[in-house]
């Protein structure tokens, strides 16, 4: 016997396993593909909201309704498509295979749990409508991306995230 490994207690002394070490995404990478993220979710927006809202008129021409009753119905059509685009696409991008939305895949970014794993649909609307806790800080939310030790945002704190270089 070596002395170490299979000594009295029974147990073996396992090697460790090295791990690379993680690269946290700062402000200004993120900056990038939020900038990339709205230019896509707009488009995205527009080529919905301009089908529908074709639609819409037709059917509420068609319906005869007085032009305060379509300008109104158009309002909240356009409003639910802005934010359920934007919605949708953050969760369905984040929670999805690439753990990123375009704009992050572009950058080289992804999203994950504090622990290395991936983020789930819920935990993808927590971190969006927590973007709102960070833009009602004067935006300083976001800016801690470029002073806190593991590169985090106020909505990265609140909902457990990390954003780091590479892929998944």
């Amino acid at each position: 016997m070596d002395g170490i490994g299979n000594g009295a207690a029974g147990f073996e002394v396992q090697p460790r396993q090295w791990t690379p070490p993680v690269e946290y995404a700062g402000f200004w990478i993120r900056f990038a593909a939020f900038l990339l993220d709205s230019i896509f979710v707009q488009l995205g927006v527009f080529v919905i909201a301009l089908v529908a809202g074709a639609l819409f008129g037709v059917v509420a021409f068609l319906a005869g309704w007085s032009p305060e009753m379509l300008e109104g119905g158009a309002s909240t059509l356009g409003f639910l498509i802005g934010v359920g685009g934007g919605i949708g696409y953050h969760v369905a991008f984040l929670s999805g295979a690439w753990q990123a939305t375009p704009g992050k895949r572009i950058c080289g970014i992804y999203v994950r749990q504090e622990d290395g794993s991936r983020i789930g649909a819920g935990r993808a609307l927590g971190r969006y409508l927590s973007y709102l806790i960070s833009a009602f800080t004067f935006c300083v939310g976001y800016m801690m991306a470029g002073w806190t030790a593991q590169k985090t945002g106020l909505h990265d704190l609140i909902c457990s995230t990390r954003v780091v270089h590479g892929k998944p």
